[in-house]
């Protein structure tokens, strides 16, 4: 007998919660009957959405096709969706004059191929080439050529071959003795690479002159060059008190409070109303423009700013979103800010202020045209 601190299970029920089969021997078998009843009520539930989805076998079908157009192969499955404007990308194709703007041409061989036999009524086309070898073309593909400028249409703006509007060598070879004196370079093949040859040369007669009194440098037998991980020194007592008083005077402030200060010193939400030009008719303006300035930037929105901002609505934000900020307005909001910047002392510390350096950040940017996916932009 199983011991008094012991507990068995039938069909997952703990045997505690069961009829005790003593007192009871019907009852004690009605619910184990009633549990397997209900799983099989369960697994009806479960057969009668697959029969009603065409069955187990055309669900797995399904999903094998799916599976066999994973790693981005999604443009096969898309083919239902688009098959009733197949004769009108045909019938522009036609019409349109391609170029390849590469020795790539398969797409375009594919495309003629396509195009050959336009007017057949039938599932699949012949293959293509003389080897049987088959060609699977999509204008998805064709779409991708024009984007990236690897094919080109004769005589349009947006997709026109960009190779015609290079310089040929002809036009480039005066450049670049005048970028050369404008940059500061050598203009001969010879002389530039003379010199970073002799910067190169120094350097080495620096570091073997060094290397006696390096001891953070060594070579192993065969050569290979170690540098040791330099110790930490510790903060010294004046970088401390430094640090502290510049925490005395800047205190950390939340993003929200910057706005705040900026519009209240500056001013810039006067930029933001209705276009009529007339009073915005809000309680307080520049509280409402301050927190619309900071939902939208943040790419919050109006309805997630009022999940976490206490005390707002999304109806507060919208409506000086949607029709007192328009695509200039901001900008001349951003010119009050930076020429206000420029104003300050810290602007002279690195230089005299008339340049500006840009991080590199990479932004997702894509428009129609031939333009990459991502763009250099964010200056900082």
């Amino acid at each position: 007998m199983p011991g008094s601190g012991s507990v068995r299970y039938v069909n997952g029920v703990p045997d505690r919660a069961l009829p005790d089969q003593r007192a009871d021997p019907e009852a004690a078998v009605e619910a184990p009957v009633k549990a397997v009843r209900m799983q099989a009520a369960g697994m009806g539930s479960v057969r009668q959405v697959v029969e009603r989805a065409g069955g187990a076998a055309a669900q797995l079908a399904d999903i094998e096709e799916v599976s066999a157009y994973q790693h981005d192969n999604h443009e096969l499955l898309i083919q239902q969706f688009f098959k009733a404007d197949r004769s009108t990308m045909l019938a522009l194709a036609a019409v349109s004059r391609f170029k390849a703007t590469s020795a790539d041409r398969s797409v375009l061989e594919a495309l003629e191929h396509a195009l050959t036999h336009w007017g057949k009524t039938r599932d699949l086309i012949p293959a293509h080439g003389a080897n049987g070898r088959r060609l699977d073309l999509g204008f998805a593909y064709l779409a991708e050529e024009l984007r990236t400028g690897d094919i080109a249409v004769t005589g349009a703006a947006e997709y026109g071959d960009w190779s015609s509007h290079l310089l040929t060598f002809d036009q480039c070879r005066p450049l670049p003795a005048a970028y050369c004196a404008e940059a500061g370079l050598p203009a001969s093949a010879a002389e530039f690479v003379a010199e970073p040859k002799e910067r190169h040369r120094q350097a080495a007669e620096h570091l073997d002159a060094g290397y006696a009194g390096n001891e953070d440098l060594t070579f192993a037998k065969d050569g290979t060059p170690t540098l040791k991980r330099l110790a930490g020194v510790g903060t010294s007592a004046a970088a401390l008190k430094l640090g502290a008083e510049i925490k005395a005077r800047m205190p950390e402030r939340t993003l929200i409070e910057i706005i705040s200060r900026t519009a209240y010193w500056l001013g810039w939400h006067r930029h933001f109303g209705p276009a009529s030009g007339h009073d915005p008719k809000l309680k307080k303006p520049q509280d409402r423009y301050v927190l619309t300035t900071f939902a939208c930037g943040s790419n919050m929105g109006p309805a997630e700013a009022s999940r976490h901002i206490e005390g707002i609505t999304a109806h507060e934000i919208s409506p000086a979103k949607n029709r007192h900020i328009t695509l200039a307005n901001p900008n001349k909001a951003i010119t009050d800010v930076v020429n206000a910047f420029t104003q300050l002392d810290v602007v002279k510390a690195w230089g005299d202020g008339s340049s500006v350096g840009t991080d590199g950040t990479q932004v997702a940017a894509h428009r129609p045209g031939r333009l990459p996916p991502h763009r250099l932009l964010v200056p900082r």
